[in-house]
């Protein structure tokens, strides 16, 4: 029995040289991951429309008469020399913008007043022999035929008298066509022709624009439509030259586009230093609903609990004991926001969730966090 013990003795003291003098038994290395602290926002932020600049009032300006364009309005350039208007240019109301040559028009006004004259002439003449007429046939001198004739002739001579004159006026109406002048106050969008061109009844001309205010027009679904009322003020940005305004609804579209299926909504907003200009992208914002703030998390954070087949979850880091240790934290969802989603139950602010490396992560196994 003494040899016995002995012996067990020996062994066990033989394994334990033998671990000591052995190599160290592995360390499974941690699982490196990048974390995300929570943080909330508002729960619903403004919903944007991407919306395209348009002037208050757009006219297309086009000849009434056809012709060569002889002249251009001239103004004074950046140089300080006079130069033909051009695209960007502000014009007044009344002003002559371009000038069909006239000679033609000209000619004919002379022809029609010359007209007018030979009818007048007539008339005076036709005059003098009713009035003749007139005597004579009080003292029975003449028959009632030739008084009846004379009256005639005077009412036939006064039809021409009023054509000539109707058509002295298309004619002077003609002349006055010959200038292209402008209906508003605003601005050249574009400018259509050149001196020397060749236009006919109904060319363009100019593009004008009322720019004292724009619109910013988008379409809106059906399911958001009642957020803009006619009369609701709406805040609009154009990013790309840092301008914030609020605008008032002023028109709604009474039908959806057949292919987007939305309907156009316009704000009128006002624009007196002339920034805001036709074509610019700009944002309409709605404010929506609840502006409570929620937990937020990167979408990648969130994935299904490990074993299940419905619901969500999230890693969270803890620190137990000087050890870092991924914990699985069931968490209920909201909406998606960009590239983050909302965690209406489960988290709070501050806690840090695993991003990066989530996928390999195990409930309670160690982890470095790397940056």
């Amino acid at each position: 029995m003494v040899r016995f013990r002995s012996g067990v003795a020996l062994v066990l003291a033989s394994l334990w040289a033998c671990a000591c003098g052995g190599r160290p038994a592995p360390v499974k290395p941690l699982l490196p991951v990048r974390v995300k602290a929570v943080e909330s926002r508002a729960a619903d932020e403004s919903i944007r429309y991407t919306a395209n600049l348009e002037p208050l009032v757009r006219v297309d300006l086009a000849f009434k008469v056809g012709g060569y364009i002889e002249d251009l309005a001239q103004v004074k350039g950046h140089d300080g020399r006079m130069r033909a208007l051009q695209d960007g240019d502000p014009v007044q109301k009344g002003q002559v913008l371009a000038r069909i040559r006239d000679a033609d028009y000209q000619v004919r006004l002379a022809q029609a007043k010359g007209n007018v004259a030979q009818a007048e002439a007539a008339m005076t003449a036709a005059r003098q022999d009713h009035g003749r007429a007139t005597t004579l046939r009080a003292e029975q001198a003449i028959p009632q035929a030739l008084m009846d004739g004379a009256q005639a002739k005077m009412q036939g001579t006064q039809g021409a008298v009023d054509l000539a004159h109707a058509l002295a006026r298309q004619a002077e109406l003609a002349v006055a066509d010959t200038a292209l002048r402008s209906p508003i106050d605003g601005v050249v969008l574009k400018r259509l022709v050149e001196v020397g061109s060749l236009v006919g009844p109904g060319s363009g001309g100019c593009v004008l624009g009322d720019l004292s205010s724009v619109k910013a027009v988008f379409g809106v679904p059906d399911s958001a439509l009642s957020g803009f009322p006619v009369g609701a003020t709406v805040p609009v940005r154009v990013d790309a030259i840092g301008a914030a305004a609020s605008g008032l609804v002023t028109r709604v579209s009474p039908y959806a586009d057949p292919r987007s299926r939305v309907f156009d909504v316009e704000v009128t907003l006002p624009n007196p230093d002339g920034r805001l200009k036709p074509g610019m992208v700009a944002n309409a914002s709605l404010p929506a609903g609840d502006q409570r703030p929620v937990p937020r998390v990167p979408l990648e954070a969130v994935r299904r609990p490990p074993g299940a087949a419905e619901g969500y979850a999230v890693f969270v880091v803890e620190d137990v004991s000087g050890t870092l240790v991924a914990r699985v934290r069931p968490v209920r969802i909201g909406e998606v926001r960009g590239g983050a989603i909302e965690i209406l139950e489960g988290l709070q602010d501050g806690e840090r969730v695993i991003v990066s490396g989530a996928t390999l992560a195990v409930d309670g196994g160690a982890v470095a966090v790397i940056p």
